[in-house]
């Protein structure tokens, strides 16, 4: 699982995004349960496997 964080609005919010094989179901309960939503489902040009993206719920992150 790749995991980013980015800092927007002068270091005002924290954005934590991660990504996960969508085949991976395990991962992506396993983000689900630590407050993870999913943003978007994509196939890379060229490739078979789906990709979710997922961002740290604004409640999650204020714990």
């Amino acid at each position: 699982m790749a995991q980013e964080q980015r800092w927007t609005n002068g270091g005002d919010e924290r954005v934590v995004e991660t990504v996960v094989l969508a085949a991976n179901t395990e991962g992506l309960r396993f983000a689900v349960g630590r407050g993870f939503v999913e943003r978007e489902r994509y196939v890379l040009d060229g490739e078979r496997e789906e990709w979710v993206d997922l961002r740290l719920a604004d409640d999650a992150r204020e714990r």
